[in-house]
């Protein structure tokens, strides 16, 4: 009953940037946290309702901010000089990457990936090397798509090309997968949603459940579960588990208080090691396994039921601007753009969607980047040049 109260005032029509944000993270997050704890049995059925509660709270209030508050940025930069800014931050970034983590010689399978990102976390435990990780999460989440939809929206072929091999270099450096499925996103986004001002919701929901029929599948025919294991389990059942497991433990031990994040200079830390590597060792007797959550979960590990509507006030201030800095762009165009953005949201903290995963980041691209007008194909073949 809870799960579906939300539909009361999510929009059904996707229009603007925050409306296909907070669609997937109902998606997403909330109808698996509604869901998965309790029939996993890892959290009290009480304390798991205040909550949910506190998340139906803060998404209503989310929602409020976004129809009653508009932002207007004022005009912008026109020409070359955006591009040429924005081409300058891709390739000042993968110079850094390169030069601390190499070229790979060949692209890992998925077997093999997990041998990478040992390499890759051994490179990035020096001081520089932490430094240019951010680096290689602003390539793969920001700076790889909006090139990729940049470059399908105004028929600029090498953009595109170059979004693709900075996703397969920072996959092939790093292990990552998302830095290969993001790229699907831009591509489908630039390709077949460029002009389209609105979505349907029921074609988002109809797409997911699409997509879940289709890896089940596809994984039932290679009879291994490659990808119902990245897609299924890591998308949707282990942020809802995991946050059961976080509100079950944190509503019995005492709450981080921001001291890992925004705090850290104002108090000593509560524990000696971050939520994540907390919960993968009290819960699964790892030590090193990094448990991540959805973000509302990590608010509770801060600041309990408040943190929630904290972090939420924070993500609705983002979305204002995000709505302004996409004002003139189509809902189709932006959507590709903002899905790393939305799976950041369902398995990391607020703070480090912003800043490691590249959230601020992107605001400035989509500032920059002039998406609103789509070159638009004649009969002829020929493009109306009608966009820098």
């Amino acid at each position: 009953m809870i799960a579906a109260l939300p539909t009361m005032w999510l929009p059904l029509k996707i229009s603007r940037a925050s409306d296909f944000v907070i669609l997937l993270l109902y998606l997403l997050v909330f109808i698996p946290t509604t869901v998965v704890p309790l029939r996993a049995e890892v959290v009290s059925s009480e304390a798991l309702l205040h909550f949910l509660i506190a998340m139906l709270a803060a998404q209503f209030a989310v929602w409020a901010v976004l129809r009653n508050v508009r932002l207007d940025l004022g005009s912008r930069a026109e020409g070359k000089a955006p591009i040429l800014a924005f081409a300058a931050i891709g390739g000042l970034l993968l110079l850094v990457v390169i030069a601390v983590f190499g070229i790979p010689t060949r692209l890992p399978t998925l077997f093999e990936v997990y041998d990478v990102r040992t390499e890759y976390k051994q490179a990035a435990s020096s001081s520089f090397g932490r430094i240019a990780s951010y680096a290689v999460s602003w390539l793969s989440s920001v700076i790889a798509p909006a090139a990729i939809v940049f470059g399908l929206v105004k028929r600029r072929w090498t953009l595109v090309g170059a979004g693709f091999v900075i996703s397969l270099y920072v996959y092939g450096a790093t292990g990552f997968k998302s830095a290969a499925a993001y790229p699907i996103g831009a591509l489908i986004a630039g390709l077949f949603l460029a002009r389209v001002r609105t979505i349907d919701a029921a074609l988002m929901v109809g797409g997911l459940v699409a997509g879940v029929v289709s890896v089940t599948l596809v994984d039932s025919g290679m009879q291994a579960p490659v990808l119902s294991a990245l897609l299924i389990r890591r998308v949707l059942f282990f942020p809802g588990l995991l946050s059961g497991i976080y509100v079950d433990f944190f509503t019995s031990n005492p709450p981080y208080l921001l001291s890992e994040s925004v705090a850290s200079a104002l108090q000593p830390p509560v524990y000696p090691i971050s939520a994540p590597y907390l919960i993968g060792d009290a819960f699964f007797g790892n030590p090193t396994m990094s448990a991540n959550s959805h973000f509302w979960a990590d608010a509770f590990a801060n600041i309990r039921t408040l943190g929630v509507f904290v972090y939420s006030c924070g993500l609705a201030v983002y979305l204002v601007v995000l709505d302004a800095v996409t004002d003139a762009v189509p809902a189709g165009t932006v959507a590709g753009l903002c899905l790393p953005l939305v799976i950041g949201l369902s398995n990391s903290a607020f703070p480090t969607v912003m800043l490691t995963h590249g959230a601020l980041l992107l605001l400035f691209v989509l500032f920059l980047l002039p998406l609103g007008s789509v070159a638009i194909t004649g009969r002829d073949g020929a493009t109306n040049p009608n966009s820098p």
